[in-house]
């Protein structure tokens, strides 16, 4: 945090500071190959998917290393997010999130939380509930709200009337409204503003240009939290998380040019 003091006309000594990101979660390697659908099947993998490792996988990484040509990249959603600005935690330590999750709502500061995975409304519902009313902007793909409603039996699968609930859910900082912002790949993002459910359209970019679409949406929140933390508008935010993930998806892993050229 860096601050400087100007003096004020009444004679009094204004602190001008400066926003802070601050991120909590699990460091991870990201090992990132391209495979055949036979590799695929014979883990019982499936496209842009994301699951906990069982004891059937153990043979997967000395089988991946040893039959393609792997890269190795720094990698967790967390670190992603946070180094694009510039991994899943409540699974870890649901007390940690939970304690920040509480000052941020005591002080007024805006507390943002990715549902990250399908699996984590199904098999970590309890502790992200306990953490929802804390929530001041809740992220999110497609797939992620989908399982989400189910989980909460909001009886709907149209993501502008999930995004809505979600919106709608307990929260403990009323001096904030929660937003609420679904990307969905290709398709348009879908952001709670205010009292509107807004649709906003993606990048376009030629099918041949994607590379890697891992930590796609790693990158969007990143961007997304750079404009955030300038204080830029809802809208600005996520033409920020759009540029991000653009780039990202050239490259593999969650990967970036030397200089950005987002203007």
């Amino acid at each position: 945090m860096s601050h400087g003091g100007t003096k004020a006309p009444t004679g009094k000594i204004t602190t001008l500071r400066e926003n802070i990101l601050f991120g909590m979660g699990n460091p991870l390697l990201d090992i990132s190959a391209v495979v055949d659908k036979d590799f695929l099947d014979k883990f019982g993998l499936k496209p842009n998917d994301q699951i906990l490792a069982e004891d059937k996988h153990k043979a997967l990484f000395a089988e991946i290393i040893k039959r393609n040509k792997v890269e190795y990249h720094a990698g967790g959603s967390t670190q992603n997010s946070v180094k694009i600005a510039q991994g899943f935690f409540l699974t870890v330590s649901p007390e940690s999130i939970l304690k920040v999750a509480k000052h941020a709502s005591e002080n007024n500061k805006i507390f943002c939380m990715n549902l990250s995975a399908p699996f984590i409304s199904q098999y970590f519902k309890e502790p992200l509930m306990k953490v929802m009313p804390y929530v001041d902007i809740l992220f999110g793909n497609e797939t992620e709200a989908d399982t989400f409603a189910k989980e909460l039996g909001f009886e709907t699968d149209n993501i502008a009337e999930i995004a809505k609930k979600t919106q709608n859910l307990p929260k403990e900082n009323t001096k904030r409204q929660r937003e609420v912002v679904f990307t969905q790949g290709k398709d348009d993002t879908v952001a709670t503003i205010v009292d509107k459910v807004t649709m906003f359209p993606v990048l376009d970019i030629d099918q041949n240009d994607i590379v890697d679409t891992n930590g796609a949406g790693d990158a969007f929140v990143g961007g997304f939290l750079s404009a955030l933390v300038q204080e830029q508008s809802m809208e600005e935010c996520i033409r920020a998380g759009h540029y991000a993930a653009n780039v990202i998806i050239r490259r593999v892993g969650c990967t970036f040019p030397e200089k950005p050229n987002f203007h």
